[in-house]
């Protein structure tokens, strides 16, 4: 349900531009993902909505270990 929520709000706000060094090169990659989550959040089964929220944890697990390296 947090996922679906989050979701939800993120597909009501205006995009907001990522910032730094990065952005232009891992920006599309978010968008990208938005896009999916948004189609799961309002046409995933629920299976598939928790599949995507444990990879979502999953995802934010990594990338925290990247910053720890």
């Amino acid at each position: 349900e947090a996922g679906q929520e989050e979701a939800s709000r993120l597909a009501e706000q205006p995009d907001e531009p990522l910032r730094g060094p990065m952005a232009g090169r891992i920006g599309p990659e978010v968008a990208q993902i938005m896009q999916a989550l948004r189609t799961i959040a309002l046409t995933g089964r629920p299976q598939q909505r928790e599949a995507a929220q444990e990879a979502l944890a999953e995802l934010r697990r990594r990338l925290y270990q990247i910053l720890a390296e």
